[in-house]
């Protein structure tokens, strides 16, 4: 089904691609100094894995929003319900985390119903905000790829609509613990960051067994 292969498009990269910009402290560029490592590198790396956990938490949002304006079924509903706060609510951590390290996340809205081109820049939230984001192409075919899964959801209805929004945040979930799993590996030694993407782990599961529950109580 072209819906459920779109999926390891969106969440399967995990730091290899994100916006080009980040705000280097002075204090961590001194630690990478010491411990022999190039001034920015593991800011960068860490920056990507930022920008790839809050494109995991936007894309669950999203599917989460357009289940309460498509489904009916109180079940699925009130799982929708959960699936956005819950990740709305690891997004906000996810940036006071990066506010107070200094590091600047440039996030494209994941509801644009046109396609984004490709190799372009654009600003990071409101119009006025400085300085503007280069973003690579591949977080733009993520982006893109995205819309394309949400789109195709959108223009299903009843227990079709119910039985393909569950599998695809399933299978979200399976990609979501890869990269939390690979973060976690890389910046160990970053007890705050280790720590934030830990507590996401278990809202991931337990999404996916209620996801579970759902479909196979609608006969999946």
């Amino acid at each position: 089904m072209r819906m459920r292969q779109l999926c390891g498009v969106g969440l399967g990269v995990a730091l290899c691609c994100g916006a080009a910009v980040w705000a280097q402290q002075d204090t961590g560029a001194r630690q990478e100094q010491r411990a022999g490592v190039q001034p920015g590198a593991v800011v960068q790396d860490k920056l990507d894995l930022l920008q790839q956990v809050a494109f995991l938490d936007q894309t669950h949002i999203a599917l989460g929003k357009l289940a309460l304006e498509r489904s009916t079924d109180s079940g699925v509903r009130a799982f929708a319900q959960g699936l956005v706060q819950d990740h709305q609510q690891h997004l906000s951590q996810l940036q006071d985390y990066a506010d107070a390290n200094g590091l600047e996340l440039g996030l494209l809205s994941v509801a644009a119903e046109e396609p984004l081109g490709v190799g372009g820049s654009g600003p990071v939230g409101s119009e006025q905000s400085q300085p503007a984001v280069r973003y690579s192409d591949q977080y733009i075919k993520q982006v893109n790829a995205f819309a394309v899964t949400r789109g195709e959801l959108a223009a299903l209805s009843g227990k079709a609509f119910d039985q393909a929004f569950l599998l695809q945040v399933s299978d979200f979930q399976k990609q979501g613990q890869k990269l939390l799993n690979t973060g976690i590996g890389r910046f160990h030694d970053d007890a705050s960051l280790a720590l934030l993407l830990d507590r996401l782990g278990p809202l991931l599961r337990d999404h996916q067994t209620q996801a579970a529950s759902l479909v196979k109580r609608q006969g999946g």
